[in-house]
């Protein structure tokens, strides 16, 4: 999965973002992350959970892993 600083490309009308926060934070967990905008806590293990950063300029979106 991407760090916390990289940034994605939220597509077109923002369909990208909307996608990835449909799959819930179940489904985000084990790579750490959260579909909200801010920090939390899984309360299984403790870990923060980190929102993924998005971007609406796709020159700014980091392409590759």
């Amino acid at each position: 999965m991407c760090t916390s600083d990289c940034r994605c490309y939220s597509g077109e009308g923002q369909s990208t973002k909307n996608k990835w926060a449909a799959y819930g934070n179940d489904k985000l967990k084990p790579f750490k992350r959260n579909s909200g905008e801010k920090n939390t806590i899984n309360d299984e293990t403790g870990e923060t959970l980190y929102p993924l950063k998005w971007t609406n300029d796709p020159s700014l979106a980091v392409n590759t892993f």
